[in-house]
């Protein structure tokens, strides 16, 4: 019996390496987003989650319904119908709200932001709800960034 038995050697072991990291690049890759696909056109333009909520309550759809129908206003109408899903959006924040767990962000990140911004983590949760609401969701992103740097400095 071989020793190698169980263990990847030479070019198989390379190969797989080398595969495996070619995985790894394209899952992470940006995606482009296909033109038919309503859902991924909204999405593919910066649209997330919480705006989704915010125009199924003024549309009275359900939040996929509600990307579906945004999505559809970007294909059909573009920069018009843009313009159209910032108004409904401006509707949307007078009649509903985001939550912190809607949002892509983690627990872990909701304690980086307490301490980034000196707040309890229950207050860093509420204003990450009230920012994605206000479609501030970038504040956010770049305070997660900023707090992980801080984080890794100590």
């Amino acid at each position: 019996m071989s020793r190698s038995i169980g263990r990847k050697t030479g070019v198989a072991h390379r190969l797989s390496i080398v595969s495996g990291a070619a995985m790894v690049a394209a899952l992470m890759a940006p995606q482009a987003h296909s033109a038919s696909d309503p859902t991924m056109v909204f999405l593919g333009e910066g649209y997330n989650f919480c705006d989704a909520k915010l125009m199924s309550a003024v549309w009275g759809l359900s939040i996929d319904k509600a990307k579906v129908e945004a999505g559809n206003k970007i294909i059909h109408n573009g920069a018009e119908g843009k313009k159209t899903l910032e108004e409904v959006l401006v509707t949307g924040r007078k009649v509903e709200q985001c939550f912190w767990d809607e949002t892509s962000h983690g627990f872990s990140e909701m304690e980086l932001l307490a301490g980034l911004w000196g707040v309890s983590i229950p207050d860093a949760k509420t204003k990450v709800g009230q920012l994605y609401t206000k479609g501030n969701a970038n504040i956010v992103v770049q305070a997660v960034k900023n707090a992980a740097q801080k984080a890794q400095t100590r």
